[in-house]
């Protein structure tokens, strides 16, 4: 993954890919990465899936909704 997150061990896993714990080594923050499967066949999931996340941001903006919310930071593809 790219030098801005560190890795830990896996939380859980799904059709189309696997979360772990990791840490943010610009803020230290701990955060949860889910990665997905590269693979065409779900890269429309994929993008309806980040779309979901990002209104689930804009409502919270709005009206906090939980102290637990995780929210989505980016997207990046790796190689």
């Amino acid at each position: 993954m790219c030098d801005r997150y560190e890795l830990h061990d896996e939380i859980g896993k799904g059709a189309h890919g696997r979360i772990y714990n990791a840490t943010d080594l610009v803020t230290f923050d701990k955060v949860a990465i889910k990665m997905m499967e590269k693979s065409t066949k779900n890269k429309s999931k994929f993008h309806r899936e980040i779309s979901l996340m990002k209104d689930m941001m804009k409502l919270a903006k709005k009206r906090p909704l939980s102290d637990n919310l995780i929210t989505y930071e980016n997207a990046e593809k790796v190689a």
